[in-house]
């Protein structure tokens, strides 16, 4: 499993989500490699690493429902139990810049 390199040099790293704009917080848990918790509005969910077959990050925390699922230009956080995205957009400081870097690509591209 593999989240953006400040999240593994560091023991936590913000997404923000553009609108509306929240923050989640994610912290690797010591001793346990793989887990994190994740925070959101005030609450805190342990989460552990499920394998995808995509490539994508996926956590879950199975007893309240909640999972955190990353791809290469956006992170969501899911609540399972009642089917809805909490957060949606989110974005990693090294997301965003890998979402600029292809949005200056295809303009430049676009330009005869």
């Amino acid at each position: 499993m593999e989240l953006p390199r400040s999240t593994a040099t560091t023991t936590r790293s913000s997404w923000r989500a553009q609108r509306p704009f929240i923050a989640v917080n994610v912290a690797a848990v010591p001793n346990q490699k793989g887990w994190f918790n994740v925070e959101y509005k005030g609450k805190s969910y342990l989460m552990a690493p499920e394998s995808t077959t995509t490539g994508a990050v996926r956590l879950e925390d199975k007893k309240n429902g909640m999972m955190w699922l990353q791809i290469a230009n956006k992170s969501m956080l899911m609540n399972s139990k009642i089917g809805q995205r909490m957060v949606d957009n989110c974005l990693h400081p090294e997301q965003r810049a890998a979402v600029r870097a292809v949005e200056g690509a295809a303009a430049s591209e676009r330009k005869p």
